[in-house]
């Protein structure tokens, strides 16, 4: 995607083999020890949803996209939005100062 805030931004696609209904879409933050997970659509509960891993647990609900919802739209979502994303992440899950890029 890009670098924010001087790290480097990626996104990352999953498919089940032989699942066209089984995917998982995120915005990746590189880091040299491990990578870090910033945004997600998945289908890991039937529809397609954003998971929001900047906010405490028990804020965590999520927002339904749809049935009609696809890995396509979830990409064109990311590489649209992901700055944002990595604006919310690092402000509200590790309290970073970082520029708001809307």
């Amino acid at each position: 995607m890009g670098e924010y805030e001087g790290d480097i931004y990626y996104i990352n696609i999953a498919k089940r083999p032989g699942k066209t209904d089984e995917w998982c879409v995120s915005v990746v933050r590189s880091e040299p020890a491990a990578n870090t997970n910033v945004v997600r659509i998945d289908t890991d509960h039937g529809e397609p949803h954003l998971d929001k891993p900047w906010l405490p647990p028990a804020q965590r609900d999520k927002d339904w996209l749809g049935s009609d919802f696809t890995v396509d739209d979830a990409i064109d979502h990311f590489t649209e939005k992901w700055r944002v994303y990595a604006w919310r992440y690092a402000r509200y899950r590790e309290d970073r100062d970082v520029t708001d890029p809307r």
